[in-house]
Formats: structure tokens, C-alpha cells, sequence
């Protein structure tokens, strides 16, 4: 149980209260990806929805790597670096490691046609920096891709089943020594149980958080 528990530790500053909720799940497209779309009415013309299309994606940090100008489509490929909490992960090995840098990986498409638009976001994946808790070691960790086979929920399901398996533990009989022991693995659990829950979050949050810009971005109409 102390290796295992070691393997899911966490950082020290996570919430020590557990609300029964799910962990992110993105919703995913037919290819079983990461995809986040939206599909809006408009009055305006498909060439200006265009004209801001184009400009949303230049102001982007990221390369066009399609642009339809006949059809009115654009494909990006775009970064945006996030400033992590002081978050701890677990690195393997039963260390814990800092993630120092967080950066989401996406690719964007928009296209414009008569009486609507298509916002759409996949392709997304995650990169962290990681910076190790015992040598300060800076190490940048492969990129995880939002998939439905992602190794997130077999995490989550981990720290679930053992907080559940500890909460049920019967500790009428340990003594002094074990109890206190045992109040710490379950501190740990419920840690670590909220760690998991969370997971990607923000990241979730900030790429709604681009679709929104983008429609209020495509939504502008300067033509008098």
C-alpha cells in the first residue's frame, strides 16, 4: 500500500474535501479524438466571416497550414503556454516532480458558409516541463494527445479505487501507531483522489475559453 500510495502522491496544497465528480472528459470525434465544435447561425456574409476568421488565426500563436480562400476555410496549427500552479505529478519511479511549464497543442478550423459558421478544435495535446523534486532536473515530458485510449482515466480510476478502498478500511482495532499512519495514506488518497479529478481543467477551460474569442472575434461586423 506505501508504494502504491508513493506512486500517486501530490502536491501538499490540494483540497482535503472529496465531491464525487468526474474527471474532464472531453467530447470526442469519430476517429475517437479530443474535438470541441461549434456550429453558429449568422445573418452576416461568409466574406466577412472569413476576413475575421483570418485575422482571429494571424493573431494566434501557431501557422496556417491550410487556407481555402475559394471556400472560405482556414486550418491552424497553434501553442498556448500556460502559467501552472504549483502543481506536483507523479514522474514514475515514485517521484514526484513539478510541472514548470504547461503548454496545450491544438489545431484550429474555421469555415464560413451561407447563414453559418464552424468553429472546431482538435488535434489537442498537452506538453509539461518537469522539473524533478530531488536533482532540479528540467526534463520536457512527450506530448499526450486527448484520446478515448489517454492513460487520464485509468489515473483517475486508480486514485478512485484506492481512497474508496482505504475509506473502507476498518481501524477499530489498529493501534496508536498504525491509526496515525493510516490517517496519513488516507490524507494522501483523498490528495491525490482530487489531483486526478481535476486533471486538465484549466487546459479544458482555456480551449473553450479560445472558441468563445473566436466567435465573438467572427461576430464583428465593420461593414457599413
Amino acid at each position: 500500500m506505501k508504494h502504491l500510495l508513493k506512486l500517486l502522491s501530490l502536491s501538499l496544497f490540494l483540497s482535503m474535501g472529496i465531491n464525487v465528480a468526474a474527471q474532464v472528459e472531453y467530447p470526442l470525434n469519430e476517429d475517437g479524438e479530443g474535438e470541441i465544435m461549434e456550429v453558429v447561425e449568422t445573418t452576416m456574409p461568409k466574406e466577412t466571416v472569413y476576413k475575421n476568421a483570418l485575422e482571429f488565426i494571424t493573431g494566434l500563436s501557431g501557422r496556417i497550414i491550410m487556407r481555402d480562400d475559394d471556400n472560405h476555410k482556414l486550418i491552424a496549427e497553434c501553442v498556448h503556454n500556460l502559467t501552472p500552479e504549483w502543481k506536483y505529478i507523479n514522474v514514475g519511479f515514485g517521484s514526484i516532480g513539478r510541472v514548470d511549464k504547461d503548454e496545450i497543442g491544438y489545431r484550429v478550423t474555421i469555415e464560413s458558409k451561407d447563414g453559418r459558421y464552424r468553429v472546431k478544435i482538435n488535434h489537442i495535446s498537452f506538453t509539461y516541463s518537469i522539473k524533478y523534486k530531488l536533482d532540479g532536473h528540467v526534463s520536457r515530458e512527450a506530448s499526450l494527445f486527448v484520446r478515448k485510449d489517454n492513460a487520464h482515466n485509468l489515473k483517475y480510476e486508480m486514485a478512485e479505487e484506492t481512497l474508496s478502498r482505504l475509506e473502507k478500511k476498518n481501524t477499530t482495532k489498529m493501534n496508536k501507531k498504525d491509526l496515525a499512519k493510516y490517517n496519513e495514506d488516507l490524507k494522501l488518497a483523498r490528495q491525490t483522489f482530487e489531483y486526478y479529478k481535476s486533471l486538465n481543467q484549466q487546459e479544458y477551460d482555456t480551449l473553450l475559453g479560445i472558441i468563445a474569442s473566436a466567435k465573438k472575434k467572427l461576430a464583428m461586423n465593420d461593414d457599413f
